[in-house]
């Protein structure tokens, strides 16, 4: 227990390596066993919605691309 996992560019672990399902037992269950995820992603549109709704903190920052 307590520890805290860092993972960068949350879109390409799971659209192109498929860790999804992965992240979200993460995100459910690894408070009760002492583990933070923290996770970052230039467009957060397309990640699991449990990165917001299992979230204690949630920081957006200005994204100055025109969305396509």
């Amino acid at each position: 227990g307590q520890w805290c996992i860092y993972i960068d560019e949350l879109y390409y672990l799971c659209h192109f390596l498929g860790l999804s399902a992965d992240l979200e037992l993460l995100w459910t269950q690894g408070r009760s066993h002492g583990v933070s995820l923290v996770g970052s992603t230039q467009r957060p549109a397309w990640v699991p919605l449990f990165m917001y709704s299992a979230a204690t903190h949630v920081f957006f920052f200005r994204h100055s691309d025109e969305t396509a």
